[in-house]
Parts: C-alpha cells; sequence; structure tokens
C-alpha cells in the first residue's frame, strides 16, 4: 500500500509530491521492526523469503498502479476516486479473509463489523461538523454520506496496526502493565504513522477536501486530523486490549 501511495503521488499529482518518498519511512519503521524485533531470532524470514515478499508487494503495487493510471484523467480531479474504491475494497477482503483465518469469527466481527460501525460513525461526524467533504464517489454506505471505500479503509488500518502491536508486544513482558496501555499506545502510535504517509497523498490525489478554515499542519493535512486519528484508533485500541487483556498476558508470558 505505500509503494502504490509512493508511485500515486509521483506521477498523478501536480507537481509531483517527492515528500511522500520520506513520509513512507513512517509506516516502513514498523514493518521492519515486525520482522526484526516481533519474532523469535529463529523464526525470522531469511533472505529467499524477503525477496518473495518485497517482490510480491511491489507487484501489487504495480497492478494497483496501473488500474489507477488507466482511470486518471489530468483534467478531472475525480477520476482516481473509482481505482481508490475498488482497491481499498479488495484490501478490506484480503485482509478479511486474513483475520478470519488467523483469528476466526470473533476477530471479524472485532475488526471488521466492530470497527466498520465505529469507523462509519466516526466519519458521520467529521462530515456534519464540516470538518471534511467525502463527494463524488460511487459506493456510499446506504442512508450516510460516507463512501463504503473509507469504512473499508479504516477497518485495513486498525486490524494490520492492531496485529502488529500484539506481535511487538509479545518481544516485550512489560507491554501488559498499567492494564496495557502501552499495548493500546503503540496500536495507536501505528496507525498514526500510516495516517502521517497516506492523508498527505489522499489530500494532494483530491480524495477527500479539508473545510478551508482548518489551517494545514503537515504536508496540506490540518493538525485536527492527526489528533482525531490518534484518540480514536488509542480509544478503540484501548478497549480489544482490556477485553483481551489475559489473552495478550499469556501470550506475552509464554514468548508466543
Amino acid at each position: 500500500m505505500t509503494l502504490l501511495h509512493v508511485s500515486s503521488a509521483l506521477t498523478f499529482a501536480t507537481p509531483p509530491r517527492y515528500s511522500a518518498l520520506g513520509t513512507a519511512a513512517f509506516p516502513l519503521l514498523w514493518v521492519v521492526l515486525y520482522y526484526r524485533v516481533g519474532r523469535k531470532p529463529g523464526e525470522r524470514p531469511g533472505a529467499t523469503q524477503v525477496v518473495a515478499l518485497s517482490a510480491t508487494a511491489a507487484a501489487i503495487a504495480l497492478l494497483s498502479w496501473a488500474a489507477s493510471r488507466l482511470a486518471w484523467n489530468p483534467a478531472d480531479p475525480s477520476s482516481l476516486r473509482l481505482p481508490f474504491e475498488l482497491i481499498a475494497i479488495a484490501w478490506a477482503v484480503v485482509l478479511f479473509l486474513h483475520c478470519l483465518r488467523d483469528r476466526g469469527w470473533r476477530g471479524v466481527a472485532v475488526f471488521f463489523l466492530g470497527a466498520g460501525l465505529y469507523a462509519l460513525m466516526l466519519e458521520n461526524i467529521g462530515i456534519a461538523l464540516g470538518y471534511f467533504r467525502e463527494s463524488g464517489y460511487h459506493l456510499y454506505v446506504p442512508f450516510t454520506a460516507v463512501p463504503l471505500a473509507v469504512v473499508a479503509g479504516w477497518c485495513t488500518v486498525f486490524y494490520p496496526c492492531a496485529y502488529i502491536g500484539e506481535a511487538l508486544a509479545m518481544r516485550f513482558p512489560a507491554a501488559m502493565r498499567f492494564g496495557g496501555l502501552p499495548v493500546a499506545l503503540g496500536i495507536a502510535a501505528i496507525a498514526l504513522s500510516t495516517d502521517l504517509h497516506f492523508d498527505p497523498v489522499a489530500t494532494v490525489l483530491g480524495l477527500w477536501n479539508w473545510d478551508e478554515r482548518l489551517p494545514a499542519f503537515f504536508l496540506g493535512v490540518p493538525l485536527v486530523n492527526f489528533t482525531s486519528w490518534f484518540a480514536a484508533v488509542f480509544g478503540f485500541a484501548a478497549v480489544y486490549v482490556y477485553v483481551e487483556r489475559r489473552r495478550l498476558a499469556s501470550a506475552i508470558a509464554r514468548g508466543l
């Protein structure tokens, strides 16, 4: 996803936004930590696996970019919305299947039903308060002004961030202190790092528009977006970690 964001910022934005190359370090840092710290030394992927993972990521990014390129019309800022919708929903389906395999229907209920409803509420509030607009999409959640792809996007943030956050916590026995607060903060930090990369790209590509009265804080994105992201994900993560505290504490104690 990060590779797709970078390639889109370099080819579809006018002028090209080379800042995306720098912000890509935010989400990729957690990927590196996941493979370096989040697993036991004997379980880290070998060179062949690393090459395979890297090649697969590049191939998926290229395929997604090619689909976007076919739909792109420089004279129509909204032309990228349809491929964005299709790609976001496709990622949600892939992660849904991963979650089902890894955590069963209980995990699906948490990350794709609970998180989806939570995201729908947050997006509706943001639109109602006039912070941003998400017009011109093809698929909306019925009876709302929220695109289905945006809700799908929230789910594809919540699940990987929790997955990586838990994997990192397994290496630190103190992670479950204070009711698991460090784990919840870690999940929120991962999500914020992702948004620091994605939202500036989405903004410059016109996938959504901020209220003109909100001053830009970071690469054209208002500060309230980032504070809201962190608070929203932390709230969800805090409840999730509290409910799962016994399972997480047991897994950390066993070093899984």
